[in-house]
């Protein structure tokens, strides 16, 4: 099923294992969007009765932001760059998905071709 959000609603978007594989398997080229599929060849091992590897919803990531008080302390305390990381919310149609700036806090929506980052997630 294919969604766009805005942006405030992306943030209440919290469906990344789901919206992960739909970004693979409706990616328009047939190969795969290449962060979904980025996240799922992570090949890290994870605890028992976790989820596999997925690429975190933008709710997911404003909720990180959330518990850790800001996307500053988040970027510090979990070792990210000063980058965009994709989420797998899509914005519209199939060709933009909305990126978060561990820069400035900011949201974006992004096409899909570009290069951003990625930061694989387990749901516990």
């Amino acid at each position: 099923m294919e969604i766009g959000y805005d942006e405030e609603g992306a943030k209440g978007d919290m469906a990344g294992i789901a919206n992960t594989d739909y970004l693979i398997a409706h990616d328009p080229d047939g190969h795969g969007h290449a962060a979904a599929s980025a996240v799922r060849g992570y090949t890290f091992a994870h605890p028992a009765g976790t989820s596999e590897w997925f690429l975190p919803s933008a709710g997911q990531w404003q909720k990180m932001i959330t518990a850790a008080g800001d996307y500053a302390t988040l970027r510090i305390n979990a070792s990210l760059q000063s980058n965009f990381y994709w989420s797998s919310t899509q914005y519209s149609g199939s060709a933009r998905v909305w990126a978060i700036s561990f820069n400035d806090g900011s949201w974006s929506n992004k096409l899909k071709t570009e290069s951003n980052r990625v930061r694989p997630c387990l749901a516990f």
